[in-house]
């Protein structure tokens, strides 16, 4: 009902007595300046309270949050954390991590593994991901009939890249 103020009092109560989701909630409300005053600080600290109790959603913020301030390997940690937990998300940019070396050692391997993972969620980003290294043969036998597969998924969620690879293809 637009009553902000009165939804961030109750998941303040709630969030100090240790309730993750509440802590998470109330996370993204600082963030947002929704009920409660923008600040950053306040809102990292309710979130890593809910990450810290394995709150996945808080765990893959905290990643990209992380992330923003160059401490990756906070943010790997973090995605690990969430991407162990089957969040889609959080393995696919655990995935570019370690295509791309960001505070582990580059692993073309690791990489196809994750995107494997989060594509298979139906993650449109990760099918990309994935047809395009079938397509390459980048760490996995280059396999049209493979790449045109996971092309084909994403581009129907209206990845724009998969959409261009597919026609191409």
């Amino acid at each position: 009902s637009g009553q902000f103020a009165r939804a961030a009092e109750g998941f303040r109560v709630a969030a100090e007595q240790g309730h993750a989701e509440s802590q998470y909630i109330l996370s993204t409300m600082y963030d947002e300046g929704k009920g409660v005053a923008q600040d950053d600080a306040h809102a990292a600290r309710w979130e890593r309270m809910a990450a810290d109790q394995g709150h996945v959603y808080a765990q893959a913020n905290l990643s990209f949050r992380c992330y923003s301030a160059d401490d990756f390997a906070g943010a790997f940690e973090w995605c690990q954390r969430a991407a162990d937990a089957n969040l889609a998300w959080a393995q696919y940019n655990l995935g570019l991590m370690y295509q791309n070396g960001e505070e582990v050692t580059r692993s073309e391997t690791e990489a196809v593994h994750w995107f494997r993972l989060a594509a298979s969620q139906s993650f449109a980003d990760a099918q990309q991901r994935l047809a395009d290294l079938y397509y390459v043969g980048q760490s996995i036998p280059r396999n049209y009939t493979q790449a045109a597969l996971w092309y084909c998924r994403a581009a129907e969620q209206g990845n724009a890249r998969a959409q261009f690879q597919l026609g191409y293809l």
